[in-house]
């Protein structure tokens, strides 16, 4: 008998670039895959390096980094998943770390529950990079 349960779903954060409405062509296309739930709030920090931003998961920091939830069916999970190591670096055979890692983050919704999201999190040092304080790539205050 079919069980009425919602189907089981890959939920990724999204903090940099790859934002709903920070103008990257890779961002629509990776949401018209899926659905933007809504704005969640990693625990960590957030920089800018070079062109790109970089984010620090810290369960048990005060700030936190800002960014969008996205679900994706099951079955487009691992083509969403490898797509999107891919784009931040994550390559086999590459002769240095890569710039980005993959990690499950726990991302607080807007009404309050917490949810496990795969997120790209920086995999280098951030000394003499500039933290931005507010935790959102897309504001420019």
């Amino acid at each position: 008998m079919p069980s009425n349960k919602e189907k089981p779903a890959c939920y990724v954060f999204l903090y940099g670039s790859l934002r709903a409405g920070a103008g990257n062509p890779h961002s629509s296309i990776i949401c018209s895959r899926g659905e933007r739930l809504d704005e969640g709030r990693m625990p960590g920090r957030l920089f800018r390096v070079s062109q790109q931003y970089a984010a620090l998961y810290e369960p048990s920091s005060k700030d936190t980094v800002i960014g969008d939830v996205v679900r994706f069916p099951e079955h487009l999970a691992g083509d969403i998943l490898e797509g999107l190591d891919r784009y931040e670096g994550i390559v086999a055979g590459l002769s240095t770390p890569p710039p980005f890692k993959r990690e499950v983050v726990r991302v607080q919704r807007p009404e309050g529950s917490w949810l496990d999201c795969w997120a790209w999190l920086c995999n280098h040092s951030v000394a003499g990079c500039s933290q931005i304080r507010h935790g959102d790539a897309l504001s420019r205050v």
